[in-house]
């Protein structure tokens, strides 16, 4: 399985908030939406620095917003 980055890898429309959990070494970022077949589904990204947590964040705000 390929390692997942972004949130757009696993999702296609997500829902209108997502979580940033911040841990010891770094952050996760989950989200709720549907996937590219139109299944629900949660996407969870682990990140270790603020500048690759700031490009997730990006991501999934420039994701569809499921209607």
């Amino acid at each position: 399985m390929d390692k997942i980055t972004k949130i757009s890898d696993k999702l296609s429309n997500i829902n209108e908030s997502f979580i940033v959990y911040m841990y010891d070494n770094g952050f996760m970022v989950e989200a709720n939406g549907k996937n590219s077949v139109d299944n629900w589904e949660a996407a969870k990204v682990l990140c270790s620095t603020e500048d690759e947590l700031i490009a997730l964040v990006r991501d999934a705000i420039n994701i569809k917003r499921d209607a």
